[in-house]
């Protein structure tokens, strides 16, 4: 309660009833604005939350492209790369946390499934399913707008820092439980990428 800490000594004590009511006054007003801020802030996350992922994507290389640049002037390639790796799967982790917390029953690889089309968004994979269950998913993709979006941007060489490295991380935030293969990706030259999503056996 900041304000109010600062305004307080200046109400006096003479009219008592008076000062307390409008404390009272400001504090429920105080409350009212934090708990509004508070839900504005969750608001903007839901509405990030629910944009494709090639877009933001996009608006994420955008930023950091120029600061990579600069890093890998400074401190070189490996440095650079290196710190980009750090920040991509710190915020990778946290951002499958943020998506499992709002599954109302839940994280789990039904639910993962159900949140890929974000992925799909503005027609950036061309995806072939093999297998899908509540205990595997496996799947091949033929196109990649990611892959072609970061060559067009010269960030051929990051590409896989800021979006594949990303895959592994957010499965951990998601649902510990799942665990992800993936042997070939677009992005590193194959032909396609083969992931394969299975729950981790009970111990």
């Amino acid at each position: 309660m900041a304000s109010l800490a600062i305004i307080s000594p200046y109400l006096g004590a003479p009219n008592f009833r008076m000062n307390t009511t409008i404390i009272k006054t400001l504090r429920n007003r105080e409350n009212h604005m934090a708990s509004s801020a508070e839900n504005l802030s969750v608001s903007v996350q839901d509405q990030d939350d629910q944009l494709g992922i090639l877009q933001r994507r996009r608006i994420e290389a955008n930023i950091i492209s120029p600061i990579y640049q600069i890093m890998k002037r400074e401190l070189g390639q490996e440095r650079a790369s290196d710190i980009i790796r750090e920040a991509i799967t710190e915020d990778a982790h946290k951002a499958g946390a943020r998506f499992a917390a709002s599954e109302p029953n839940g994280a789990s690889l039904l639910t993962f499934i159900a949140i890929q089309d974000l992925w799909k968004k503005d027609d950036a994979l061309v995806t072939d399913v093999i297998e899908e269950s509540e205990e595997v998913y496996t799947y091949e993709v033929k196109r990649c707008a990611y892959a072609e979006m970061y060559q067009e941007m010269g960030l051929a060489e990051i590409g896989n820092l800021l979006s594949c490295t990303r895959d592994f991380e957010f499965i951990v935030g998601y649902d510990p439980t799942i665990e992800i293969t993936r042997t070939k990706t677009i992005m590193g030259g194959d032909s396609h990428c083969d992931f394969h999503y299975v729950r981790k056996a009970q111990a």
